[in-house]
This record gives C-alpha cells, sequence and structure tokens, in this order.
C-alpha cells in the first residue's frame, strides 16, 4: 500500500513539472473583471462576494477540468478567449485579445487593428487588411514605417 501511495505522489509531482496546467483564461478573466473597479472598496467588495458564492472557485474547477483539458487536447486553443484590458496614459481603455490564428486584435477608442506578426518583424492592419504600420528590429533600435512611407526610430 505504500509503495502504491508513494507511486501515486511520485506520478503526480511527475504529470504537475510538466507544466500542461494551462493558461486558466475564465479565473483569469473573472479576476482582470473585478479588479478593473477603481474604487478599492468596489474592488474589495466584488472579490468578498465572488470568493464568498462561490463563483472564484467554480471558475477555477472549469478551468482545470473543462478548459484546460480541451486546451490540451486542441493543441493549446482555449476555448476561453485570452482577452487583456490595460489602461493608456490617458485614461482610455486598450483591449487586446489573441486570435487562433496567431494574430492579436487590439481595440482602442480610435478603432480595431490587428497586429500580425511577420518574418522581420510587426505588420498592423486595419479591418479591412490595409496595412497602417510595419515595424522591424535593426540591431539596437526598431523602426517603424506608416502607410505613407515615414520611418520613426527607437532605440531599444
Amino acid at each position: 500500500m505504500k509503495r502504491l501511495l508513494f507511486a501515486a505522489a511520485a506520478m503526480a509531482c511527475l504529470i504537475g513539472a510538466t507544466g500542461c496546467t494551462g493558461s486558466f483564461n475564465a479565473t483569469r478573466g473573472l479576476h482582470a473583471w473585478h479588479r478593473s473597479f477603481e474604487s478599492p472598496w468596489t474592488d474589495e467588495t466584488l472579490f468578498a462576494v465572488l470568493a464568498l458564492t462561490g463563483i472564484y472557485p467554480v471558475a477555477i474547477v472549469f478551468d482545470a477540468f473543462i478548459f484546460n483539458l480541451i486546451e490540451f487536447w486542441d493543441g493549446g486553443n482555449n476555448p476561453i478567449r485570452d482577452v487583456q484590458v490595460m489602461e493608456a496614459d490617458d485614461g482610455t481603455q486598450i483591449t487586446m485579445q489573441k486570435n487562433d490564428d496567431g494574430t492579436l486584435t487590439v481595440t482602442t477608442a480610435n478603432g480595431t487593428f490587428s497586429l500580425v506578426r511577420g518574418a522581420h518583424g510587426v505588420v498592423a492592419k486595419d479591418a479591412d487588411g490595409r496595412v497602417l504600420y510595419t515595424s522591424k528590429r535593426v540591431e539596437q533600435r526598431v523602426e517603424v514605417r506608416d502607410a505613407n512611407g515615414a520611418t520613426q526610430a527607437f532605440d531599444l
């Protein structure tokens, strides 16, 4: 019996060490939403409500046993989209979503565009597929070229 328990514990450690725990997008999305409120009182109240009502544990269980299992068998594609919301220096919100094709969709107050990784850099395209900007790394700087051909360089 002791050997069986030892073997089970060893297998659990080996499985846990492989890093196949998934991205936990549902739990991280719930956390990002409840943290998006500016008031610390609202933040703490929402956390308490979500934890005490069991919403956080349910999100964790769904991630662990459903969404992350799907992600594992579907080659890393989690059914819960990985969406990040950030705030710019001027207070406007920027939403970024990873897409299945490897692109990144960025939504700002000024519109939506996609970032596509290419062989030499990143290309920003509008919703119609027109190139807005291209970027490439040149030695210790990044060069960004707009649709009109104007170039700016930024030191790394």
